[in-house]
């Protein structure tokens, strides 16, 4: 189950793609500089993070984000926890 930190980098997130869709400029700069942008505007990557990437969707192109397998999960739990990493990053427009 996603913690309540996840929850909330998830949320942070929201605002930042919020922002890169209201502002060109400041996407450029995430795109290009993405830990030094999210830093800057208080996201808090979990421990050990060093290197972000973005990337873009478009009309015929979608990204498929493979979340890290949450220690100790047991074989029973597994679909109930995809699908609900899958409802928390899978981000449509």
């Amino acid at each position: 189950m996603a913690s309540k930190r996840e929850i909330g980098l998830v949320q942070s997130a929201g605002k930042v793609i919020a922002k890169a869709w209201r502002d060109e400029a400041f996407k450029k700069r995430l795109v290009k500089e993405p830990l030094q942008v999210l830093r800057a505007e208080g996201v808090e990557l979990p421990e050990g993070v060093r290197t972000v990437r973005v990337v873009e969707d478009g009309p015929e192109l979608r990204h498929l984000i493979l979340p890290v397998k949450p220690p100790g999960l047991r074989p029973d739990e597994i679909e109930a926890e995809a699908r609900q990493w899958c409802s928390l990053f899978w981000c449509s427009a």
